[in-house]
């Protein structure tokens, strides 16, 4: 009986996550890696020379500039405090994380929450345009003249 093929889409940044969550994972379902095909992260990087862009925060323009410019205040300040109690942060992060060691949930920290979460900067937003861009051109998403960025 033939074996079925079986893919699998990991997106990692670093080393540590592919090691000790992937490996985890990997061993809970049978499964094994048997090659890479390609590193999308690295893949990104190269081909685009902007950061990868994880993830984001949407807000519906219908909401309107104050309750939108409200909520990125509140989000900042949010950060800003997770910034400056790291301890309180790690506790409720421990306290809802599922099979995480220590070392597996400071390397999520570090990927997810880093310079680019308070100030994308120039390069974060030329990330987030490139990737539109890309979306648009695959008709994955509809082509549209108003700013990406409201507040």
């Amino acid at each position: 009986m033939p074996e079925t093929s079986r893919s699998n889409l990991l997106m990692q940044q670093q080393e540590i996550l592919f090691k000790a969550f992937f490996q985890w994972f990997l061993r809970l379902n049978h499964r094994s890696i048997r090659h890479k095909v390609i590193d999308l992260g690295a893949w990104w990087e190269e081909s685009t020379g902007h950061p990868i862009p994880l993830g984001g925060i949407l807000a519906r323009r219908a909401l309107g500039r104050a309750r939108i410019e409200a909520f990125d205040v509140a989000l900042r300040a949010s950060v800003e405090y997770a910034y400056a109690h790291p301890d309180t942060v790690r506790a409720y992060i421990r306290a809802h994380a599922q099979e995480m060691d220590e070392a597996v949930m400071q390397a999520h920290i570090d990927l997810y929450v880093n310079q680019y979460t308070l100030d994308y900067g120039r390069d974060g937003e030329a990330a987030i345009f490139d990737l539109m861009d890309r979306a648009e051109k695959a008709g994955l998403v509809a082509p549209s003249t108003q700013s990406l960025f409201v507040a």
